[in-house]
């Protein structure tokens, strides 16, 4: 975890090609490192997590929190993006009732989602692509 906070691609690939579990979850609020990365705004490492494990991408903290909530908290323009491209639902509710769009750190976040939202009425985005 620590070289998705760090953001040190060849430790993170080191760590792959040596079978780490990049699913681990064991702090106290049940982050995996995918979550450290987009925490951390290491979009490189993002993409090599989410193309090592794309069910990676559903993982919930224990608040109920998504990548995407933490992306949109944190004003991440680029990650939101390519969440949304990926299936990420910005109206699903975190343990208190708070989705992406409610925690978006600003109006660009905000107006992304609005335009994916419309975008993807009409071309559905395949989760089971990669990053």
């Amino acid at each position: 975890m620590c070289a998705c906070v760090i953001g040190d691609v060849e430790i993170v690939n080191l760590l792959i090609a040596m079978e780490a579990d990049i699913n681990l979850v064991e702090n106290e609020v049940g982050w995996t490192p995918l979550f450290f990365a987009v925490g951390h705004g290491h979009i490189d490492i993002v993409n090599i997590l989410c193309e090592e494990n794309p069910k990676n991408l559903n993982h919930v903290d224990d608040y109920g929190q998504t990548i995407l909530h933490l992306a949109s908290s944190e004003g991440l323009t680029q990650l939101v993006s390519l969440f949304l491209q990926k299936g990420l639902d910005p109206t699903q509710p975190d343990a208190d009732g708070s989705t992406p769009i409610d925690v978006a750190d600003n109006q660009e976040i905000l107006d992304l989602i609005s335009h994916f939202s419309d975008i993807s009425k009409n071309d559905p985005p395949d989760p089971t692509s990669s990053c």
